[in-house]
């Protein structure tokens, strides 16, 4: 269980649950030591994803979520706002949450070799470090999986790596996240389980 202390990122990158093409990651972040706590990566429905984010999020105590709203992750994003989700992530200057473009995606994967090179981060999926080894140069100059592989936790880690290193976290104020009981909102935006294919590791 989380530590009182501690606060939390969740990072997202979302697929379209297709088995044997991409796959949905979302990891867990402690904000101030920068290291990977919980990972879940798998085939699921996009809308069904925003459930299994939001009984994740929960569970670490209202953690900040950072789903991207590419297609079709704004499905993602779009079904945690129906959820009432208390605590998205937005961009300080625009007050947009996250979209990957060319610039804001080499931004990511920038913030995240830089955080790699200086041991800032601290990786601990297996699926991550793997996607990692595969995660080369192309001839085009452009960084990403190698043919066959993926790079959906990659990404989904570029991601935390930026907004750890531009976003000002300061411990919450519990209160005013908890202002309806547990219990009351799960109950009233029909709360289920839903388990990816492999679940949290």
């Amino acid at each position: 269980m989380a530590n009182a202390q501690e606060s939390f990122l969740i990072s997202v990158d979302v697929s379209e649950g297709i088995i044997g093409a991409d796959l949905s990651s979302a990891s867990v972040w402690n904000v101030f030591t920068w290291e990977q706590i919980a990972h879940w990566h798998g085939y699921i429905e996009p809308l069904a994803f925003g459930y299994v984010l939001r009984d994740l999020g929960c569970y670490y105590r209202w953690a900040t979520i950072a789903c991207e709203t590419n297609h079709p992750g704004h499905a993602t994003h779009a079904k945690l706002v129906e959820l009432e989700y208390p605590k998205l992530w937005t961009d300080p200057e625009t007050l947009e949450p996250w979209r990957t473009t060319e610039k804001s995606r080499g931004m990511a994967v920038s913030a995240l070799r830089e955080a790699i090179k200086e041991s800032t981060i601290k990786i601990n999926s297996p699926y991550t470090i793997s996607e990692l080894k595969t995660f080369v140069r192309k001839k085009n100059g452009k960084l990403e999986a190698e043919t066959g592989s993926h790079d959906d936790c990659v990404i989904e880690a570029a991601i935390a790596a930026y907004i750890l290193k531009t976003t000002a976290f300061t411990p919450e104020v519990l209160q005013e996240i908890r202002r309806q009981p547990l219990r009351e909102l799960l109950h009233r935006t029909n709360h289920r389980r839903l388990p990816g294919k492999r679940g949290i590791v």
